[in-house]
């Protein structure tokens, strides 16, 4: 079985990922994780308002990035794992889909303009930097 973790951010170029992904795999047994990673906050705001409310905000905050990707598998009738982690999130999708013992991590680009959309995101760079599985980027 294909094991495929595929990242989101909120953004059009997730979702077409996903979407790549699912077309993909398709025509075979496969395991879906999606993957939406939190930026930690400082260690002042976590002492100030403690950890509980900052787990509470990045459970809050993941979730509501993760609902249209959960619609989207839900409209197009496919299984998948939903996932929230928090840290830096190239490190953090590698490591996530190490864990998970993954294949293969999908993943949309970020486009910022003419100059900037020629080269590759830093989250992007970071993935295909400490991923130990195919890294494919779907524009």
């Amino acid at each position: 079985m294909l094991k495929v973790l595929v990242p989101v951010d909120g953004s059009e170029n997730a979702l077409r990922a996903l979407e790549r992904a699912i077309g993909l795999l398709r025509e075979r047994p496969f395991e879906l994780h999606v993957l939406n990673v939190q930026g930690p906050v400082g260690g002042a705001v976590s002492g100030f308002v403690g950890s509980a409310a900052v787990k509470g905000f990045h459970r809050e905050e993941g979730e509501k990035i993760l609902a249209p990707a959960r619609a989207l598998l839900e409209r197009l009738g496919v299984p998948g794992k939903t996932h929230i982690t928090v840290g830096p999130a190239g490190e953090s999708i590698a490591g996530f889909a190490k864990q998970l013992g993954c294949d293969a991590i999908i993943m949309g680009t970020r486009g910022q303009g003419k100059i900037r959309g020629a080269l590759l995101g830093s989250v992007s760079t970071d993935v295909i930097r400490y991923a130990e599985m195919p890294v494919t980027l779907v524009k």
